[in-house]
Order: C-alpha cells, then sequence, then structure tokens
C-alpha cells in the first residue's frame, strides 16, 4: 500500500544541523539579538538536549537579561553532562548573588577557580560576593588575585577601593580609584566613590567636583534629567531668573540640601523646587516665596536648572562655610495641635526612635539596626516613640517597648511634628537624621564605623547640624558598644 504524503519516516537531524543553528545563536548573541539567539539556542537543544555550548551560552544569556530561573535549569542540565566545567560554578555563582545568597556563590567561585585558576573574572566575582558578607580583608585578597592576572582592568581596582574604604585603608582606596580612572578614564564609578573619600575626609572642593561624575556611575541614570536649559552651578548671575531645582538620590538628600533654597533666593532668583510627594508639605516651609512642584508635574518655564545635589558644589560650600543655621523647615501650628492632642499629656522625658530605613537600600545591611538590639534602653524610665512609618516583620513583636505611630505617619509634616514633640531624636542613619536636625531637635545619630560621606570621620558632632551628635561604631557591624553609649547618655535625661 502508498503511503500518505504525510506519513513517510522524517530523517533526524544529523549532528551538523544542531551546529549550525548554534553557530546562528552565537552569532545572534554577539550581535546582541537576544531573542533571537534565545530561540536558536533552544532549538540547538532540541536537536541536541546534551550540547553543552549551547547550555552555557543560554545560561549566560539569560543571567545577562535577568531570566534567572531558566538560567538555573540550563545549568542544572550542563552539570548533570560535565560537572568539571568552570564556567557552570561561575554563572550559578552570579544567580546566587542575584537571590541575595552571597555565601553559596563564594562556594561556586572557588570552585570555579579550583577548575580554571588562572580566570580572573571568578576571583573578582568572588571578591564581590565576600564584600557583600562584609568579609573585607578576604575580598582584598580576592580583588588582588584578580589583578594579578589583568592587571590593567579599572573594575577590579574600582572594586578593591571599596573594600579598601570599609576597613578604612583610604589611601589605598584612593590609589585604587585612581589606578582604575587611568586605565578606564570615563568610568564614573570609579571618579563617584574618589569624591566620596575626598568628601568623607572634608576635602570639600575637590569631593565636590569629582561629586558630578554621579550621573555616569551606576544607579543615578534615573534621576538624571534631559533638560535643554543651562546648568547652573554657581557662576552665571540669578538676579530675575528663574532656577529649576530637582530632586535625586534620597528624601534625606533632599532635605540636607534644602538649606539652599533661601541662598538662591538671595542672589534674586526665583526657585521651582521639585520634591517627592511625601516631602511637598514640607518643604513648602524653606521659604514664603519658593514654588513647589510635586515630582512628576510639569514645572513651568524656566531659566537654569540645578540638580539638589550639584547646590554645595556651586555655593563653593566647605566644611567651614556649610550653611548651618537651623531650623530651616517648620512644623505648622495645625500639625503641632494635632499632634499634641493625640499624644497627650506628658508624663516621661520621650524619646523618638528609628532603628531601620528601606531595606532596598544599597547600604542598609550597615545602616539598619533590629529593634531588639535597641532592648538594652527600654528599662530606662523614658517613653519611646517609633518615629518611622515602615516596621519590618522581625521587629514586630519588640513594637510592645514604645509607642508605634505608622498608620498616623501620612506624610513628612506628620514626621515633623512628631519629632518636633520629642525630647531627643535617636535614629539610624535616614531621613529622620536629616529632618530632625533641620528642625534643631536633639538627634543622636547612630553610624556605622564607615559612615556615609556627609557625616565626615573622627567627630561628634556634624557641621551640618549643630543639634547632632553621632554615636559611631569602632568595628564595623558591632551595634552593642554603640548602644550602650547611648544608654549611659539616656540615663541623664531619666
Amino acid at each position: 500500500m502508498k503511503k500518505s504524503a504525510d506519513s513517510f519516516d522524517v530523517p533526524q537531524p544529523a549532528p551538523a544541523d544542531s551546529e549550525a543553528v548554534f553557530s546562528q545563536a552565537v552569532a545572534a548573541h554577539q550581535a546582541g539579538k537576544v531573542a533571537a539567539a534565545e530561540a536558536a539556542y533552544l532549538k540547538t537543544l532540541e536537536m541536541n538536549p546534551q550540547h553543552l555550548p549551547a547550555l552555557i551560552n543560554a545560561s549566560s544569556l539569560y543571567i545577562d537579561h535577568g531570566k534567572f530561573e531558566q538560567a538555573q535549569r540550563m545549568l542544572d542540565q550542563a552539570l548533570a553532562i560535565d560537572e568539571a566545567q568552570p564556567v557552570l560554578h561561575y554563572n550559578y555563582g552570579r544567580i546566587q548573588m542575584q537571590n541575595k545568597m552571597p555565601e553559596a556563590a563564594v562556594k561556586r567561585y572557588d570552585r570555579a577557580i579550583e577548575l580554571s585558576p588562572q580566570t580572573a573574572v571568578f576571583y573578582s566575582n568572588r571578591g564581590i560576593a565576600l564584600f557583600e558578607l562584609n568579609a573585607y580583608g578576604a575580598a582584598i585578597e580576592s580583588y588582588s588575585q584578580a589583578i594579578a592576572l589583568e592587571p590593567t582592568n579599572a573594575s577590579f581596582y574600582c572594586n578593591r577601593g571599596n573594600a579598601y574604604t570599609h576597613v578604612q585603608q583610604f589611601d589605598a582606596a584612593t590609589a585604587d580609584y585612581q589606578t582604575a580612572v587611568r586605565y578606564a578614564p570615563a568610568m564614573g564609578d570609579a571618579h563617584f566613590n574618589w569624591a566620596l573619600i575626598d568628601l568623607m575626609q572634608g576635602r570639600y572642593a575637590e569631593g565636590w567636583a569629582r561629586h558630578e561624575w554621579r550621573w555616569k556611575a551606576a544607579g543615578f541614570a534615573r534621576d538624571m534629567r534631559m533638560l535643554t536649559q543651562p546648568l547652573w552651578l554657581g557662576d552665571a548671575p540669578l538676579q530675575g531668573k528663574t532656577i529649576y531645582i530637582y530632586p535625586e538620590q534620597g528624601l534625606g538628600d533632599m532635605i540636607q540640601c534644602a538649606r539652599y533654597i533661601p541662598l538662591l533666593e538671595a542672589r534674586g532668583a526665583n526657585v521651582l523646587l521639585e520634591v517627592p510627594s511625601a516631602l511637598t508639605g514640607l518643604l513648602a516651609t524653606v521659604s514664603k516665596t519658593v514654588t513647589i512642584i510635586t515630582r512628576g508635574t510639569q514645572p513651568p518655564p524656566f531659566d537654569l536648572q540645578c540638580p539638589i545635589m550639584s547646590l554645595p558644589l556651586a555655593f563653593k560650600t566647605t566644611v567651614e562655610t556649610i550653611p548651618a543655621s537651623t531650623p530651616y523647615l517648620q512644623v505648622s501650628s495645625e500639625k503641632r495641635a494635632s499632634w499634641k492632642a493625640r499624644l497627650g499629656e506628658k508624663t516621661r522625658p520621650r524619646v523618638g526612635l528609628v532603628w531601620s530605613g528601606l531595606q532596598s537600600h544599597l547600604n542598609d545591611r550597615n545602616r539598619s539596626v533590629a529593634l531588639a538590639q535597641l532592648q538594652p534602653l527600654f528599662d530606662l524610665p523614658l517613653e519611646f516613640h517609633g518615629l518611622q512609618k515602615e516596621v519590618r516583620n522581625a521587629d514586630a513583636p519588640y513594637l510592645r517597648h514604645l509607642i508605634p505611630h505608622m498608620e498616623a505617619l501620612h506624610d513628612f509634616t506628620d514626621t515633623a511634628a512628631l519629632v518636633e514633640a520629642m525630647d531627643i531624636v535617636v535614629c539610624v542613619d535616614t531621613s529622620v537624621a536629616h529632618l530632625a536636625g533641620a528642625l534643631d531637635k536633639p538627634v543622636w545619630l547612630l553610624l556605622p564605623a564607615i559612615p556615609d560621606f556627609r557625616w565626615l570621620l573622627m567627630r561628634e558632632d556634624s557641621p551640618w547640624y549643630p543639634s547632632a551628635r553621632l554615636f559611631r561604631q569602632e568595628v564595623q557591624g558591632q551595634w552593642d558598644p554603640v548602644i550602650a553609649r547611648v544608654r549611659l547618655a539616656l540615663e541623664k535625661l531619666s
């Protein structure tokens, strides 16, 4: 009997067919044609499920484009074929870093290094994972091994400079940033991190100028505005001009640099100040004539523009010339009365607490504390109030030691009124620290051993906020001695 056309046996693809498709995948991958590369890699694997290079390349493609589950499936298949391929362990480590598992990533990078001890990027990525574990000495060693293998790789020097910073070897860190810039003159991260070292050590003239490189550093592009109006950095006259000041970075940065708005007006400028919605009511109090624009709203016409964190450079700010007249923000009489009624009659000194910030903050693991760590304070005869709106699940059982106000804090006008009602504010490095300082409220700031640049080094006061007292870690990560010193200081209030 004659077979129908669709019943003939279909020849199975020969191995050469899968190789041809794989070559197409590689070409598309190299050309940045992600969808075509993915389709061709999958077609290769459909034709030959044991095609190890396709599994490896597909895993890399998926990782580079944030498809970590798909990448892991590729890696699991590949490891079942050949566990001794170093790039498989390297890629697994990259996935584990994305999943916030640096300890597991270190083990994967160790295995990759064992299999290929001359591959510099394996040491570099192990350094990144060790850095996330606060193992800075080990990270420095790992970066140094990478540099020995690739002595002109700028990113290796930049990363090692970050690790040197965290062990307070600032000269070594600066030298690494300088070397990075020598090999990659346009590397924004190296310039920016170098700026932070300068600013932290009080070298403001150099630091603020180099701080302008932030726009080419990772994470800053989202705040950059593509505007046609001239950037004002202090030289052009402002008399009769309208200048648009727009937000960047965090809420604390906005509060800190709002002090410059009256200085702009003193030079004759009409100021348009764009602010995040949570700050609109609060920052309107910085001046009676400033025009507040809620973020996302189209501003009216303007002549000049400046991102708010460039104002210290524009005013040639040094440690000695910081405009530190406080308070420069105010609480409305309505909010003051509302919170006075909410809090009731005071029977003990009131202490406001902020123990953690946003978990998404890049340095959150160093700046925040668990509420449980503040327990040594809670037996003092004081009335403790929670000043933060967000509370992590692990902190919830300890809220019984204080009076929380999460649901009543609608925006920073409420937070400001609550701060004003306190006798003292004790907080980690969040926007509330800046708020308390801007309101001239006594604020005790708990700082990690390597603080944010604005708190400088080796001092208990802040030239930015006369009402601030700084309690610094002596050893990175050790909060208990800091909290013990705070307790001794609080005993004088009770």
